[in-house]
């Protein structure tokens, strides 16, 4: 168990570093998997990140995975438009 135990911590420590700096990976999360986690399409949340509704300090691309794109795994909402009031 205590070994189980060990390996799950390291996997959970997992690192991605990108010119010299380090993003912990539990923090971070694909567009797919963010869109499945918070109910969103994946064309809404590319196109936030191509609007800044998520900002540009909260995506990494990775250009090693063939310029895959990470991010901060919170939850993101575009500011009220008239018609939400």
């Amino acid at each position: 168990m205590d070994r189980l135990q060990k390996k799950i911590k390291e996997l959970s420590d997992n690192k991605l570093i990108i010119v010299g700096k380090e993003y912990p990976l539990s923090e971070w999360i694909t567009i797919a998997d963010y869109s499945k986690k918070y109910s969103k399409s994946a064309a809404r949340v590319v196109n936030w990140v191509r609007r800044e509704v998520i900002p540009l300090d909260c995506v990494i691309v990775v250009p090693g995975l063939n310029n895959l794109k990470l991010i901060e795994d919170k939850h993101y909402q575009t500011r009220k438009t008239f018609q939400d009031q």
